[in-house]
């Protein structure tokens, strides 16, 4: 008869236990991760030959003076500039790598050495795991979509591509996919209308390799116009 109550004490805590396990799997960052991840995320401005600014994206430091964003947002530049999340505004000073493939860019800055950098996961769910994009839309305006990751595409003439349910619209280009450790996963790439909505991040193992790349004898620091426009 005293056996029943245990019996019943050790079943619930099996369930709680599994259901806290769930909720850690599906968490989301809290408000603090999401606040340290601010401080490595970044908007860039582009600007024309005459000074004429051109196009809005994002990016985020990776080391201290050096950040990842999409190619396509350095179309036509021939300066660029980076403001952070504390509206300190740093000059890019060329291209220290890319992946044309997947439209991704290494950048070097002159932002000091103890700015805030991002930390890459060592791995990623292809499918189901909990994902947020930090975006900054400028210095006083962010924005934050959750989401979760979907399949890997190959999308022909882009490469491969990490099918994300967190919503990326124009200006995102470049933005930190994060965990709910705050480590990058992968980074906004495009979006495409439809009747399903289709949002899409190059994953964090490519950015990896480009960071990898860049610590190679042979790269170098290019312009940003000597680049393929």
């Amino acid at each position: 008869m005293n056996s029943s109550p245990k019996k019943l004490y050790l079943s619930l805590a099996s369930v709680l236990f599994l259901i806290a396990t769930t909720a850690t799997a599906l968490a989301e960052p809290s408000a603090k991760t999401i606040d340290l991840v601010k401080r490595g995320v970044v908007s860039i401005t582009t600007f024309d030959q005459d000074g004429k600014p051109l196009l809005l994206g994002g990016g985020f430091f990776v080391q201290s003076n050096r950040l990842v964003t999409s190619i396509h947002v350095l179309k036509g530049a021939s300066r660029a500039t980076v403001r952070t999340f504390d509206g300190q505004s740093y000059c890019v000073e060329g291209i220290v790598a890319l992946n044309e493939d997947n439209d991704l860019a290494l950048l070097q800055t002159n932002a000091p050495a103890n700015v805030a950098h991002l930390s890459l996961a060592g791995n990623v769910e292809s499918e189901g795991e909990k994902v947020t994009m930090v975006s900054a839309l400028d210095d006083t305006s962010w924005k934050v979509s959750s989401g979760v990751t979907s399949n890997l595409w190959y999308i022909q003439g882009a490469g491969e591509y990490l099918r994300i349910t967190a919503e990326i619209r124009r200006g995102n280009s470049g933005s930190p996919i994060i965990n709910d450790q705050g480590e990058v996963v992968a980074v906004a790439a495009l979006h495409i209308e439809g009747n399903d909505e289709l949002s899409f991040a190059v994953p964090g193992e490519i950015v990896r390799s480009l960071i990898n790349f860049s610590l190679q004898p042979t790269a170098r620091l290019s312009l940003l116009n000597d680049k393929r426009q």
